[in-house]
């Protein structure tokens, strides 16, 4: 499924979307996450989102996380979710103009207070 989020600065608090092999928590910050087929992805259009990867077999937290920041996106795959060690293992990419064409993604773009 998908998700769109827009969340406004939160005093104090976090705001997450959990899927079976990773948590997106975000403080004030527009982003996409996609899971099909045991994969997640997530776009980040505004603001920081930190990437926790979980083991989809135990549901808990691998103990591997990683900010991902406006423009980029990042593929987590259950397969591999064990074997995140460091930056090297989850590659940051740039949003591309096909990503942009995503239906989750470019239904709510209006929403955004800055064109992306």
């Amino acid at each position: 499924g998908d998700v769109w989020s827009k969340v406004k600065r939160l005093s104090g608090q976090e705001y997450e979307v959990e899927t079976e092999n990773m948590v997106a928590a975000v403080r004030g910050t527009a982003f996409a996450v996609r899971f099909s087929n045991g994969t997640s992805e997530l776009f980040v259009l505004d603001g920081v989102v930190r990437v926790k990867i979980k083991d989809p077999e135990t549901g808990k937290l691998t103990g591997f996380e990683t900010d991902v920041s406006a423009g980029f996106k990042i593929r987590v795959d259950s397969q591999r979710a064990r074997v995140y060690q460091d930056q090297k293992d989850l590659k940051k990419e740039t949003i591309t103009q096909t990503d942009l064409e995503l239906a989750i993604i470019k239904d709510n773009l209006g929403t955004l207070d800055l064109p992306f």
